[in-house]
């Protein structure tokens, strides 16, 4: 199979673990601000911050790597047809779910 025709595996990354992370941090942090905690607030900031991080260096790197021209067009692909099923499932919960 020629390397034009092969299909794109990603390199490891540790994105998704870290926005696990600051996932789990901002839940409890909500958690213990819900039950009274005086630090949940806190928690739960730097929990959302440590998020908005996370997605910025993902997004950055995703751009990245398409901009060096590593993602042929088969990724390309897939990545718009992601976003079009995306799209087309939030519609359609919002027109079954019309509150």
């Amino acid at each position: 199979m020629s390397e034009s025709n092969s299909y794109y595996v990603p390199h490891a990354s540790s994105w998704p673990f870290l926005a696990t992370v600051s996932v789990v941090v901002l839940f409890i942090g909500a958690a213990n601000y819900m039950n009274g905690y005086a630090s949940g607030s806190t928690v739960m900031l730097m929990g959302l911050a440590f998020l908005l991080i996370v997605s910025y260096g993902w997004f950055s790197a995703v751009i990245q790597e398409s901009e060096a021209g590593i993602y042929n067009a088969q990724v390309d692909i897939s990545f718009r047809w992601g976003m079009v099923w995306f799209i087309f499932s939030e519609v359609m919960f919002g027109l079954l779910h019309p509150h």
